[in-house]
């Protein structure tokens, strides 16, 4: 008698839960604090200004939530979704579940695209996007074309020489990185900061770009969650039954690389979630990426998330760099798991 399959999808509908409720709160907390009450006021009146049929209520607190607070909030959802899409495609390819989306020298990439432009002074903008953000982006692109370039061999590129060309690559790059800092001793803690991840500068016109980028990557490594089940078992396994693993490969790269590399170049480098909430969701829901991607995104906007508030709401006047918190709560999970004696699981 064949095992009835678990249902999950009061599992899934508690995760969105929690996000609602979670954004909620987030959306209250801050240095100037917004009781809930007068928080859905003010979205009330904004949503009845949106139709016409009446006025906002305009002053300071409305602009808080909709030019600040809202935008982060939204920022955090998407990028701890895509992070955590990308962490699985990259742990089911890489046949390592602790794989995550910058360990083929993305976030090497655009740190040095990020210090460049922040050594040399650039400050203009194109089309309203910052020299730092453009730069991150490009430095990103252009680390993911460098890896693969270097993996090529003989018109293939094994995860082996993906893995060995990503570390060389993000070693590479680091190294630059570490002598601008020591050159421009002025601009150290910018730079730093930047490393550590914020989503402090959050605006509409970045989340205009953002989401279709998450949407359509995360669709597209979505609909491969058949090839990456099989990719999971080993590339010869893959082989022999009829996959097109280096076609299969490309996609997964192209897809994971752009929704990374838009995600790092808005937010900088935010560790833990693409590496972290792939990971639990696997033990809670199976190997399967038919379940793991879409429980492992909605873990992810929830983690990135709680982090952003965590970081801008713990210490009056400061704000914490949300990459610090990530870490705070992911390098006790693994040590955890170690202490446990489940190493063998990850």
């Amino acid at each position: 008698m064949k095992k009835k399959m678990k249902n999950y999808v009061p599992l899934f509908l508690s995760l969105v839960a929690i996000l609602l409720v979670l954004a909620i709160v987030s959306v209250t907390l801050g240095d100037a604090s917004i009781p809930v009450r007068e928080t859905g006021q003010i979205l009330w009146h904004k949503l009845l200004e949106f139709l016409g049929l009446g006025d906002s209520i305009g002053g300071p607190r409305e602009i808080i939530l909709f030019n600040i607070r809202i935008p982060r909030i939204i920022m955090a959802i998407f990028v701890g979704a895509g992070l955590a899409n990308v962490g699985c495609a990259y742990q089911g390819v890489f046949r390592n579940s602790m794989a995550d989306p910058y360990i083929l020298g993305i976030s090497s990439g655009a740190t040095l695209g990020a210090a460049l432009a922040i050594s040399l002074g650039i400050s203009e903008s194109v089309s309203g996007f910052g020299a730092v953000t453009l730069a991150a982006f490009a430095g990103a692109m252009g680390a993911t074309v460098l890896v693969y370039s270097l993996a090529m061999r003989r018109h293939r590129a094994t995860t082996t020489s993906l893995l060995l060309a990503g570390v060389a690559v993000s070693y590479f790059l680091s190294a630059i990185v570490s002598l601008i800092l020591v050159f421009d001793e002025q601009n150290v803690s910018r730079i730093v900061y930047w490393t550590m991840g914020s989503l402090s500068s959050v605006s509409y016109q970045q989340i205009a770009i953002l989401i279709p980028v998450v949407l359509l990557g995360s669709f597209l490594l979505y609909s491969n969650w058949r090839e990456l089940d099989i990719l999971s078992s080993g590339e010869e396994v893959a082989r022999s039954m009829g996959v097109e693993t280096d076609k299969v490969k490309v996609r997964i790269l192209i897809y994971s690389s752009l929704v990374v590399a838009v995600s790092v170049a808005f937010t900088g480098v935010i560790g833990f979630v693409g590496l972290m909430m792939p990971h639990i969701m696997r033990i809670i829901v199976g190997p399967s990426h038919k379940r793991l991607i879409p429980f492992a995104m909605m873990a992810g906007a929830i983690f990135l998330l709680l982090a952003d508030t965590i970081a801008r709401s713990l210490i009056d006047g400061a704000e914490l760099p949300v990459g610090a918190v990530t870490a705070l709560f992911g390098a006790p999970y693994f040590i955890w798991l170690l202490t446990r004696g489940k190493g063998g699981q990850l």
